[in-house]
């Protein structure tokens, strides 16, 4: 929706990907702790570890596991924001730039490729989030 003149791209502010990312984050937990009650707390030590690595790996596991939902808010809320804002600047400058030459139509070209890349790069946006969640819910679902 955030392609269309006059619209507004929601996943271009944090606040929204962020409450997304943290809806999952949730519900991953919700699946875990029904599938394995207290079994869960085997994702943050993996099996034949050292005992003296123990404690360090817990600290960067429990933080991985929570970096989770920031990485993927705002993984996706940099990608869509500064794609949307080289489309603009790129717009403004062929506006500009279009009624002074006779070189407009390959500035419009430029426009309508940079058009098409937004609109694939939104879409491989969309992808990769999915994907990820349902990794990170996949790793909940069938423990390491």
């Amino acid at each position: 929706m955030g392609m269309l003149p006059y619209s507004f791209a929601v996943t271009t502010q944090i606040i929204f990907p962020f409450f997304i990312s943290l809806a999952l984050f949730i519900f991953n937990n919700i699946i875990a702790w029904t599938c394995y009650r207290f079994k869960i707390f085997n994702l943050f030590l993996p099996k034949d570890v050292p005992l003296f690595i123990t404690p360090l790996l817990l600290i960067v596991e429990y933080i991985s596991y929570f970096a989770r939902i920031f990485s993927l808010s705002i993984r996706l809320c940099a990608n869509m924001l500064s794609i949307h804002i080289l489309l603009k600047i790129l717009i403004g400058f062929t506006c500009l730039l279009g009624a002074y030459t006779i070189y407009a139509h390959l500035l419009y070209s430029l426009i309508l490729s940079i058009f098409f890349l937004d609109i694939s790069a939104c879409i491989l946006q969309g992808y990769i989030f999915v994907f990820l969640s349902l990794v990170y819910l996949s790793n909940v679902i069938v423990m390491h």
